[in-house]
């Protein structure tokens, strides 16, 4: 799972010997790079895929960290590893109806929080292309979104935004990626009414503690040792 499709990206796993196959679905990339394959073709082409009935391997998933602090690197995944963080995180958060993200399944929160929990635990996952505060906000009112996951530059903005455009009051938010600044969560609270949780955790480590006010100190995952 790559971090984009950046050109470099892609050239970048061109030159890896280790990846022999990419899948996506942006038409505009097909046959970028040479080990590209574009899913909707292979869909129409072979019709719904076969249930596996061999063990499925040890790695479910391989990840890239951002690259923030050094050269993005792997991070794999087990599924036993992230059946095992979404059944933690179904204990701790309340179900939702309809969840909207921000935040692609190439990152680790996006693909835990925007994916699999939404799964775990029975939620309408909602596809969209919004990324603007007034289109994030006019799909979350459209779908009657009642989970929002986001991150702290998304949830900026959307604060910022004119009252018109602003997404629906009372809404459940998580924020990942980057620690949500205190006086970004108060006033996500107070300006919008939104009730933000804040997760602290990396590619590496998945999720290990939350926060749901700035006030007050963050709260280990059950399973983490503080």
């Amino acid at each position: 799972l790559l971090p984009n499709v950046q050109p470099d990206t892609l050239d970048r796993v061109d030159a890896d010997p280790e990846i022999t196959h990419v899948l996506y679905d942006a038409a505009d990339r097909r046959g970028r790079a040479a080990k590209a394959v574009y899913l909707p073709s292979v869909l129409a082409e072979r019709g719904p895929a076969p249930v596996p009935t061999a063990e499925p391997p040890r790695v479910a998933v391989r990840m890239t960290t951002s690259g923030t602090t050094a050269r993005p690197s792997y991070v794999e995944k087990t599924l036993a590893q992230l059946v095992g963080e979404v059944d933690v995180l179904a204990r701790v958060f309340a179900p939702a109806t309809a969840v909207v993200a921000t935040v692609p399944p190439s990152h680790i929160y996006g693909l835990l929080f925007g994916v699999l929990l939404p799964l775990r635990l029975g939620a309408r996952i909602v596809a969209h292309a919004a990324l603007l505060p007034a289109d994030v906000a006019a799909v979350l009112r459209r779908e009657a979104a009642d989970l929002l996951v986001s991150t702290p530059a998304h949830l900026r903005a959307m604060a910022s935004a004119p009252a018109a455009i602003r997404g629906p009051r009372d809404l459940r938010v998580t924020s990942s990626g980057a620690q949500l600044p205190s006086e970004l969560h108060r006033r996500l609270a107070a300006t919008l009414g939104w009730q933000v949780t804040d997760i602290l955790g990396s590619t590496e480590t998945g999720g290990v503690a939350t926060r749901t006010d700035p006030a007050h100190g963050w709260r280990p995952l059950p399973g983490v040792a503080s």
